[in-house]
């Protein structure tokens, strides 16, 4: 009996809370558009004189001077508006310091150093020079409150010579030896200003960021020393090829893949290195280029970057590896130094733990040598380059030199990751837009190289874009420039065009392939893909112009591929 009456009172409560979840008004948790409560997302050093506050909309009731306090403590001015942001005028604001904003009602935030910085600029040159009998070492730092040059007679020497640099008024540190130092390897301890948002570390070693030699110790880490690095190739009258880029037949390929395996001919000591593109005879390498009657190479980044990434599954390490089984970057998009050429790829190089690449500083030759072999045989270079990131888990030198100068950061001083790598390069710089030129017409004279293909390429600011051109052509009129035009969700083949460069065209990559093998096939296996027809098809083949209905202001822009 009891059993029954328990079971009735139990369906009775349930048919009650059913018929009362039933009937009740339903309660909507969202907040009712344009009722979102008023945020501050960021607060920005604009000048010397000068903050910008940035809300998530204009407030009803704007804050006042009064209700806003600035630690360390500087005093303000005056305060207008102009829509969702406030300006704000003060005393006299350091780029050392670590500032930070209250605002009653809105929050904190750490001041972010913006154009305040972008004041800072210099034409020497910097990195390693020899001049007037004397070795020059230079970096920029605007920001640093120290920096020490520390010298090495060997790439595995742990303690070396630490001497003290001067710096400029426009944040150039400056030392200056006698004597040329060729074969020694140096670096830089750059002593910062602690708090919010830095990475200053005194302790590690940075190698240059202008180096072009580089010798690393094998670790994720990537530790390095610049290599004071001096050759006398010898051009033999080498230049440009100067195709029209009409005419070009690209085949995008990887270094070490060209030879990697047995089948390629080269021998084992020689497979998957710079001398073994060239080794003769081989089916791989250069022959396999010229049998396939291409005229024009892009090589995935050959660009100094970190091969090792942080070992899979293990705690310890300072980030957990759940992607990456193999903890390698074989591709080589995550860049560490971007005027020295990968030393995996030179002769008799090697991964193993605890061991170097790039001691002797032989890649720079050996590259050099596939440029120069690859010209005599009708075969342009192009060089696929990284500038939007860098790499991630690297003692990255940008990083250590000057993280608040050298990337996009969000309101709380977090690298932004737009790219989908881990930190976006704050090209608008004036001195990261100049190191970005600087490297193009470094390759481009030390190398003669033809041409670069610009991973990410949306993510470049467009006084950059035009910068790149400019100068690249004082150099080769024809130089071969090429856009990944796409990045942190922009999409801009017809403005790269406007700019007068070529971009991928994934159009007609799109219209032949398919966008992907499960759901976006397209014509070769019969399908259309989004809104593609045969119409689509014919204006790919004839160039994706403008007057066709494209997007490209020549038929030379459009980079028609498959992969």
């Amino acid at each position: 009996m009891k059993t029954v009456v328990g079971n009735l009172i139990l369906l009775f409560s349930i048919l009650i809370f059913t018929w009362l979840t039933m009937t009740a008004t339903p309660v909507d948790s969202k907040t009712p558009p344009g009722d979102e409560p008023v945020t501050l997302l960021a607060a920005d050093i604009e000048s010397e004189h000068q903050v910008i506050l940035t809300f998530s909309k204009k407030p009803q009731k704007r804050p006042s001077a009064a209700q806003i306090q600035i630690q360390p403590p500087v005093k303000i001015h005056g305060v207008r508006w102009k829509g969702a942001q406030m300006f704000l005028e003060t005393d006299s604001l350091k780029v050392q310091e670590n500032y930070a904003i209250r605002v009653g009602g809105f929050g904190r935030k750490p001041l972010r150093p913006m154009g305040i910085l972008d004041r800072f600029y210099s034409e020497k040159p910097l990195g390693y020079r020899f001049e007037n009998g004397q070795s020059v070492f230079r970096l920029f730092a605007p920001r640093a409150l120290k920096v020490e040059l520390e010298l090495f007679t060997s790439c595995d020497q742990e303690k070396g010579q630490r001497l003290a640099m001067a710096k400029d008024e426009q944040g150039v540190w400056e030392l200056k030896l006698p004597g040329k130092k060729t074969g020694m390897y140096y670096g830089y301890h750059v002593f910062g200003p602690a708090g919010e948002g830095e990475m200053y570390d005194p302790e590690r070693l940075v190698a240059d960021p202008y180096s072009v030699a580089v010798c690393t110790k094998n670790t994720y880490r990537h530790t390095g020393k610049t290599l004071i690095y001096e050759d006398d190739f010898d051009w033999e009258g080498d230049s440009f090829l100067g195709y029209d880029w009409r005419d070009l037949i690209i085949l995008e390929a990887h270094v070490r893949d060209l030879t990697a395996h047995p089948s390629s001919g080269v021998p084992d000591s020689l497979r998957g290195s710079y001398p073994g593109l060239l080794y003769p005879g081989a089916k791989g390498g250069i022959n396999y280029l010229k049998d396939l009657g291409v005229n024009a190479v892009e090589f995935l980044p050959v660009q100094d970057f970190g091969n090792l990434e942080v070992p899979f599954k293990d705690a310890s390490a300072p980030v957990y590896n759940t992607w990456n089984p193999y903890a390698r970057n074989h591709w080589g998009y995550m860049t560490s130094y971007f005027f020295a050429p990968e030393s995996y790829y030179a002769s008799g190089a090697s991964l193993a733990p605890g061991g170097y690449c790039g001691a002797d500083g032989r890649a720079v030759r050996e590259f050099k040598q596939v440029v120069k072999t690859l010209h005599q045989n009708g075969i342009a270079v192009i060089l696929d380059v990284v500038y939007n990131h860098v790499a991630e888990y690297d003692q990255n030198c940008f990083k250590l030199t000057d993280k608040k100068y050298y990337f996009r950061l969000n309101g709380d001083l977090a690298f932004e990751s737009k790219s989908g790598c881990g930190n976006d390069f704050k090209t608008e710089r004036p001195m990261s837009r100049r190191l970005i030129v600087d490297s193009v017409i470094y390759w481009m004279k030390a190398y003669h190289v033809d041409g670069f293909r610009f991973d990410l390429a949306a993510m470049l600011d467009w006084e950059t874009v035009d910068m790149i051109r400019r100068e690249a052509r004082k150099i080769n009129p024809k130089v071969i420039l090429i856009a990944e035009a796409w990045g942190g969700g922009e999409y801009e083949l017809a403005d790269f065009s406007r700019h007068g460069w070529a971009a991928w065209n994934d159009q007609i990559r799109n219209g032949i392939k398919g966008q992907n093998p499960e759901n976006g096939l397209g014509f070769i296996f019969g399908k259309w893909w989004a809104k593609n027809n045969l119409a689509s098809i014919k204006s790919y083949i004839r160039g994706s112009t403008v007057r066709d209905g494209g997007l490209f202001q020549s038929k030379a822009h459009s980079i028609n591929y498959l992969e």
